[in-house]
């Protein structure tokens, strides 16, 4: 069934995206590129190019912006422009253009990543300077300022994060300088200080993970001193440790990921020689196996930013 258009009630948009025929659209950030404010898009049900959206309100110089999203909206949080950013944006991910002031976080961060339902994002793995353990949220359909969620478990940057619509998870990071593979999760619509929810198979920092609302897959890694190419998942609505999945198409650490309930995409990242990549890589999540070619961005990045209208936190009745 092709792509269709219009204006589609909830129920209808989510018979058309089990059908396929929903345009499920991800966005993201090109981060660990200097001086650069590009936002990206690409189109979940293809393969190819990721193709220019438009720009963030202020360049992030770095990396380490947080991205959430609902079905019409994503913001991008924090990040690194000379110092610590507190800046929130927002875009409506069927437009294009430059992103719009959404508000600010609690506190100035980078390296740090984000969860959503359809309601609530939510911000964890800041970075001021220091390791810290605060959780932000914003409410994804309104603007203004973040608001103190509560404390993860541990201190820590580059934490992946993923979620279904109850639920978010961080998985491992760099806490106090050292690698940890902790993963905890709160419960997106309460407030609150984190849970344990296991473990990954190894310390690993720079992760990222993605779902289709019921697993939940943490994707790539620096684990001791490999870039690993591991894979792994759980289930989201359990605790326990993680489980092997299969390989990235490489070893790559500092990734990003996002999902459209079926299929996760993985753009960018850090090679084992140290180097930003351009790939794409894709999984079908309710199956386990390695990962395979989905396309290209634009330019190499670290730390992408990204989020979906159709990711695994989202309600579709």
């Amino acid at each position: 069934m092709p792509n269709r258009s219009g204006i589609w009630d909830l129920r209808t948009q989510g018979t058309a995206m089990q059908g396929g025929s929903w345009l499920q659209r991800a966005v993201f950030t090109e981060g660990g590129i200097s001086a650069y404010s590009q936002i990206l898009q690409l189109d979940m049900n293809s393969s190819g190019t990721a193709r220019d959206f438009g720009n963030l309100s202020t360049a992030r110089l770095q990396s380490g912006t947080a991205a959430v999203g609902n079905k019409t909206r994503a913001c991008f949080a924090g990040g690194y422009d000379g110092s610590s950013s507190n800046v929130i944006d927002f875009i409506t991910i069927f437009s294009g253009g430059t992103a719009t002031d959404f508000g600010n976080l609690t506190i100035a961060g980078a390296h740090c990543s984000g969860a959503s339902s359809n309601t609530r994002g939510i911000i964890g793995g800041i970075w001021t300077g220091a390791y810290i353990n605060t959780i932000n949220f914003i409410v994804i359909a309104s603007t203004g300022n973040a608001t103190d969620f509560g404390d993860a478990t541990v201190t820590g940057m580059y934490r992946g994060h993923f979620s279904s619509p109850i639920r978010a998870i961080q998985s491992g990071g760099n806490s106090g300088g050292s690698q940890h593979n902790i993963m905890d999760f709160v419960t997106i619509a309460s407030a609150g200080n984190a849970s344990d929810f296991g473990d990954l198979l190894a310390v690993a920092l720079g992760t990222q993970g993605a779902s289709n609302g019921t697993t939940g897959i943490i994707c790539g890694g620096f684990s001791g001193s490999t870039y690993q190419d591991v894979i792994q998942f759980v289930t989201i609505a359990t605790t326990g440790n993680s489980q092997d999945f299969g390989n990235l198409t490489t070893g790559l650490a500092y990734v990003g990921a996002t999902s459209n309930r079926i299929k996760a995409v993985i753009p960018g990242g850090i090679n084992s020689s140290g180097a930003k990549v351009s790939t794409i890589d894709q999984v079908i999540i309710a199956s386990t196996g390695n990962a395979t070619d989905w396309g290209d961005l634009s330019a190499a990045c670290q730390q992408a930013g990204a989020t979906s209208n159709a990711h695994g936190g989202l309600t579709y009745a």
